[in-house]
């Protein structure tokens, strides 16, 4: 299973718990959007500090992205796409740290959801999954390569040497029965039912 429903599934059980509501099986697609929107919540309030931005040098990959407060207090990338018809998600995703273990849970679980695919199908559905991870391109590199079905997958590179052979006389060779009865020789028109 995956560590970032996990989460969400915890969280949901805490607000029913606190609630007082009964105990049901099913989760609801609301409660998970809910409960994953406050934990990034949290997590943005603990490291990305909205007012102090304009202070940060202009290199800065966090100014780069023209950060934003939605209306539930969430901090998405800014850009040129507010009049365009995408959904929201599509076109101001939600902003994570690169080291946080937050962001490490939402890669593993799009990692998982593309099938364990390459580093760019990967980093796709992070997108289109409506997050943006600061340094992703880094930290998906170091995932993949730590992952386990996907070393295994992919192997082991092949370093062998080619193999020296020892001297011989290749024109006494020629002529041998064993390359005779192969039916390969090129001047030979038909095999002589040496098979």
């Amino acid at each position: 299973t995956n560590d970032w429903m996990k989460v969400k599934r915890v969280i949901v059980l805490m607000f029913r718990w606190r609630n007082k509501e009964p105990k049901r099986a099913l989760f609801s697609t609301k409660e998970l959007e809910t409960a994953g929107k406050k934990v990034i919540k949290a997590v943005q309030g603990l490291t990305f500090d909205l007012e102090s931005i304009s202070k940060r040098p202009k290199g800065d990959s966090l100014l780069q992205l023209q950060p934003f407060k939605d209306d539930e207090g969430i901090i998405r990338v800014g850009g040129r796409l507010k009049k365009s018809s995408l959904q929201i998600e599509l076109k101001h995703p939600i902003i994570l740290p690169k080291a946080h273990p937050l962001s490490k849970m939402i890669l593993r679980w799009c990692h998982i959801k593309a099938a364990h695919s390459g580093r760019g199908l990967t980093i796709n559905e992070v997108r289109t999954s409506g997050y943006w991870i600061i340094g992703i391109s880094s930290l998906t590199r170091s995932f993949i390569t730590s992952c386990v079905l996907c070393r295994r997958f992919r192997g082991k590179k092949c370093n062998k040497r080619w193999q020296t052979y020892q001297k011989t006389d290749w024109n006494q060779n020629l002529h041998s029965p064993t390359l005779q009865s192969t039916c390969l020789d090129p001047l030979q028109s038909k095999c002589e039912g040496q098979l």
